[in-house]
């Protein structure tokens, strides 16, 4: 099987998105010839122009591949000018795609299989590979693409119904999403959930001794609240300083809130952290190889995301047999052992998220946590979950092959 996936990968931000990506390309890397293709963007001479007399950010070409844990990432660009982003914008996308099409035309011909990533870009890339190559593509949805995009843009709409329609099979990351996009365009049966996994050699509870020096390390005391992601409105991290205030004042123990992460949100939490006088630490961006470590001397990990697509971290933090609180939003309910530790977005969410937060602090869940490292590794068992994506592979392939007998 001859496979080619196209993604859109930034190396200098290895979060959410980007580690659930590698883990399902790199769980199948062995049973397939496969190269992957990062899809980028930059900007041409006349649109740079344009942008700097308005003062806007200009896109320009980076690296041409990177490496991220032994498997290696094609960094191949595509030219935005004028033309092509107007005729974007209102709906015909097909001139985005075409010089690059034509430019790397040798890429393509000998693919059997499309794997794409994210519902847009990546997705139409391997719609028009599709109707020119006759290649046929699996979709994977992760979260936004489906549950914010279309509604921000009407182009993206258009488009994203497009690519999902038009695919041989679609995959989402959690029932919630499926549900979402079958609200937009009425999913055929050529569509499943495929949740993403966890590396339990990595996800999982350390030896005391080993959580004291990490908590050592940090100069932390007390019980710690955690949050690890992007530092953004859709994750709902403007709601931490007022969860944290409300908990304050309900649980009468020591904590500290330790956020990891960047983003644009970044100096308004600090600064209502110290207008609250919250004990905290914001720590920036970590390595995969950190996230661990730090997931395990915390004693709950929240997500107060206002819309999320499954939420890895969740899964994540179980695996290392730490509690969790989150929103009862999209595919959260999915990723959450213990449902009880699950809150309304309403009126009181801060009040209510601190609630069960504290009555985690004073060990009042009933799932031990023991019972949630169990469960992840059952449930979320990369083995299991990469076959399942094989087996879609190879019906999409016999589907073709059948069809051109």
């Amino acid at each position: 099987m001859r496979l080619l996936y196209i993604v859109e990968m930034n190396e200098d931000n290895k979060a959410g998105l980007f580690n659930a990506t590698h883990d399902r390309i790199a769980n199948n890397w062995d049973k397939v010839d496969a190269n992957i293709l990062s899809l980028k963007f930059y900007d041409g001479k006349l649109l740079s122009l344009v942008k700097k007399v308005l003062n806007k950010k200009v896109i320009k070409k980076g690296k041409s591949s990177f490496i991220n844990k032994g498997i290696n990432y094609k960094n191949l660009y595509i030219k935005r000018t004028i033309f092509n982003t107007f005729m974007e914008k209102v709906g015909f996308d097909f001139f985005l795609y075409l010089i690059f099409i034509i430019k790397h035309k040798n890429l393509f011909r000998n693919v059997d299989l499309v794997s794409a990533h994210w519902g847009h870009y990546q997705g139409s890339l391997a719609c028009y590979l599709k109707q020119i190559f006759s290649i046929p593509y699996v979709l994977t949805l992760h979260g936004s693409d489906v549950h914010s995009a279309p509604y921000i843009y009407r182009a993206y709409k258009k488009q994203i119904i497009r690519n999902i329609t038009r695919s041989d099979y679609n995959i989402f990351v959690s029932k919630e999403l499926e549900n979402i996009a079958n609200d937009l365009c009425n999913l055929d049966e050529n569509s499943g959930v495929i949740y993403n996994s966890v590396d339990i050699s990595k996800f999982h509870p350390y030896l005391e001794n080993k959580k004291k020096s990490v908590k050592l390390d940090l100069n932390l005391s007390g019980k710690v609240i955690g949050y690890v992601g992007n530092l953004v409105d859709v994750k709902g991290v403007e709601s931490l300083p007022e969860i944290c205030k409300h908990l304050k004042e309900i649980y009468k123990g020591h904590f500290t809130c330790v956020v990891i992460g960047d983003g644009e949100l970044k100096n308004i939490i600090k600064d209502k952290f110290e207008e609250y006088e919250i004990n905290h630490q914001l720590l920036g961006k970590k390595t995969q190889e950190e996230i661990p470590g730090l997931m395990n001397i915390m004693d709950v990990l929240v997500l107060p995301s206002k819309k999320e697509g499954l939420g890895n971290v969740l899964l994540e933090a179980q695996a290392c047999g730490t509690p969790v609180v989150g929103s009862n939003i999209g595919g959260i309910p999915e990723a959450i052992i213990d449902l009880n530790s699950l809150v309304d977005r309403n009126e009181n969410f801060e009040v209510n998220f601190a609630i069960q937060i504290s009555n985690i602090l004073n060990q009042k869940q009933e799932i031990s946590n023991e019972e949630l490292t169990e469960r992840i590794s059952e449930r979320y068992n990369k083995g299991k979950l990469s076959e399942q994506e094989m087996e879609i592979f190879k019906k999409v392939l016999l589907k073709r092959e059948s069809a051109s007998i």
